[in-house]
């Protein structure tokens, strides 16, 4: 997968999720999120990270963010749930180019008022916490000057 970052994006405001980072690159990292779209839903979705201060240490763990959103694109992302649906569970995939993109980020404790912690609950009470120790997604960051 391969996201572009432009110069200049648009601030969406800020956003609490759980996530599981797949793959580093840099100070970027692609991580899935599940998110609450429906009420007891838990859509898939890739969502990238700016960790400036190594607050995501290791792949497969799930932490609990806070940062400011926008949204960048990526190519590959097809590819990249074909991959992943065939290691875990996930029955709804959001295939978009258009991938959220988390900065200035800070662990928090989990606010189960966010789609994207609750989603995450959602998936967990389901089919218990994704195993995605060892899955690796190809990721390259350009950042677009």
């Amino acid at each position: 997968m391969i996201v572009r970052i432009p110069r200049i994006s648009s601030y969406l405001g800020e956003e609490e999720d759980v996530v599981i980072p797949l793959s580093m690159d840099g100070y970027y990292v692609l991580t899935l999120n599940f998110f609450e779209d429906t009420p007891g839903g838990r859509k898939g979705r890739f969502l990238v990270l700016r960790d400036s201060y190594g607050l995501v240490e290791e792949t497969g763990k799930p932490y609990a963010l806070r940062g400011k959103k926008t949204v960048v694109t990526a190519s590959g992302v097809k590819e990249a749930w074909s991959y992943l649906i065939s290691k875990i569970r996930i029955e709804r995939p959001l295939s978009t180019e258009r991938v959220p993109l988390l900065y200035d980020i800070e662990l928090s404790e989990g606010d189960t008022s966010s789609r994207g912690v609750r989603g995450f609950l959602n998936y967990v009470r389901i089919y218990g916490v994704p195993n995605l120790n060892g899955v690796s997604i190809q990721f390259k960051v350009e950042e677009l000057v």
